[in-house]
């Protein structure tokens, strides 16, 4: 085996070209044809080494005569042609032998041309020239089909990348306008706050959140009201001036902004510095009606990535639903505030002019709170529940018309609520028969009502919460017992 290197010239400049041919003075004249055109030759004189020098130096053209020693050149160019890395390797047999049948017998092995000795050295350069341009072309044409599947494979994979990013963001948006609708359904500025926090953390993924709202106690300072994962000390440091910069920027805002974006003003670098221990990262401002009526801080999310555009949309859309939702909760809150004042003056009137409908109506009232806290009430709705009932006995006990407050629905007109009012009322008109001997047990199974509320009763009695003589009127001492 030997190389022979050319000084590049003319149109074989940079190919390189196998000769393979046992006759020395064949070789020699491919040599020199071959090396006057700038191609690199190199040459073996039997299959084997033949097939060594295709595989080790990868050339751009083999001339590869048909009798070889060792392996004939047919068997090396059906070789080559199996080879899936030399396959397209462009393969020209030379041989003396110039029938058909031989020069056919060459192509079906896999050879691109058929070259009879004696040949002319133009012919060969001729021969040699297309060849290795038709195999630049296949190279070429692999080369963009190689880049037109990768490009169809990005292409593919950006694809499938938008229709993930369009169904994240189409389940984002439904769950976004889901709970915008929840939201707005509250009624209770604590239900509220609770819910809206709860959906933060939950469909972003973060697992420290924190929620402040303004006390009037406290000057209108933002204090916590609800909190999870920060530590007792950290979340004592959590409060802010309603009138501070922060507060301007965030009302000024009015959308989420990540605590990086805050940390370029050195102005609120004091009131930034609790939030570093605490882990905060996205602050949330609510806001209605151009004021901020509360401040959800959130921390890092709970899987190792960057709060998404996504992330922010969904939390701008819930702090605008949630400031809403709160105002109707503050201004319904007032309004039941408003509410209760005018039940109890309506009962202290009445009661003043009538002490014994006063009496019975402080029992209906107390019976009523304990039985609605007994089932579950929350103690604001059974202190309403209980004033409510109360006036309803105090109207039946005296004639005179409780004419409730405009937009205030009375809570005894619905279902579980009117249950509790009903029953309580007609177990302190049979509560004295306790006192002339019929049982606590007894004088429930003469009620009817709902079961879960009957049996708030009776464990209320059971447990000797619920003491009847401090309830009730007494009857005369002349009456008969009750059978």
């Amino acid at each position: 085996m030997t190389t022979s290197s050319a000084t590049p010239a003319g149109h074989g400049a940079g190919y390189t070209v196998l000769v393979v041919d046992d006759d020395p003075r064949i070789v020699e004249l491919l040599q020199i044809a071959l090396g006057a055109h700038g191609y690199r030759v190199l040459t073996a004189n039997n299959g084997e080494d033949a097939l060594k020098l295709s595989f080790q130096e990868q050339p751009d053209l083999v001339l590869l005569d048909v009798k070889l020693p060792r392996r004939s050149g047919y068997d090396v160019c059906q070789s080559i042609r199996r080879e899936p890395e030399l396959a397209h390797l462009p393969v020209i047999m030379i041989s003396a032998l110039s029938d058909t049948e031989a020069r056919l017998q060459g192509l079906e092995r896999g050879a691109d041309d058929y070259l009879p000795k004696p040949f002319s050295p133009k012919e060969l350069l001729a021969k040699a020239r297309r060849a290795i341009e038709r195999a630049e072309r296949f190279k070429q044409m692999e080369r963009r089909q190689r880049e037109l599947v990768g490009e169809m494979d990005r292409m593919r994979e950006e694809l499938r990348r938008s229709h993930q990013d369009r169904r994240r963001e189409q389940r984002v948006r439904e769950a976004t306008n889901q709970l915008t609708q929840q939201l707005s359904r509250l009624s209770r500025a604590e239900e509220v706050s609770s819910h809206f926090l709860f959906a933060l953390m939950t469909h972003l993924g973060s697992q420290v959140a924190v929620l402040l709202e303004p006390r009037e106690e406290q000057g209108g300072r933002l204090l916590p009201t609800l909190s999870r994962g920060v530590d007792t000390p950290q979340e004592t440091a959590l409060w802010f001036d309603p009138d501070g910069e922060l507060a301007r920027i965030l009302l000024a805002l009015s959308r989420p902004t990540r605590r990086e974006e805050l940390e370029r003003f050195p102005e609120l670098r004091d009131e930034l510095a609790p939030l570093f221990p605490a882990g905060i990262a996205v602050l949330v401002p609510v806001v209605a009606r151009g004021r901020l009526v509360a401040l959800a801080l959130l921390g890092d999310k709970a899987e190792p990535s960057p709060y998404a555009s996504l992330d922010i949309e969904m939390a701008t859309h819930l702090g605008q639903a949630a400031g809403l939702a709160l105002e109707q909760g503050h201004l319904v809150r007032r309004a039941h505030q408003t509410y209760e004042r005018a039940l109890r003056v309506f009962l202290t009137t009445v009661g003043e002019r009538n002490p014994e409908a006063a009496v019975r109506a402080e029992a209906v009232q107390a019976v009523t709170e304990a039985l609605a806290r007994e089932i579950g009430f929350t103690a604001s709705s059974s202190r309403r529940l209980g004033l409510e009932t109360a006036a309803l006995a105090m109207q039946e006990g005296t004639g005179e018309r409780w004419e409730g407050v405009s937009g205030i629905t009375p809570i005894t007109e619905s279902g579980l609520e009117g249950e509790v009012a009903a029953v309580a009322r007609d177990f302190v008109e049979l509560a004295p028969r306790i006192e002339v001997g019929l049982g606590a047990r007894q004088v429930v199974a003469h009620l009817r009502g709902d079961r879960q509320v009957l049996q708030g009763l009776e464990d209320l009695l059971t447990r000797g919460d619920l003491i009847p003589a401090d309830l009730t009127v007494r009857r005369e001492e002349t009456e008969e017992p009750a059978a």
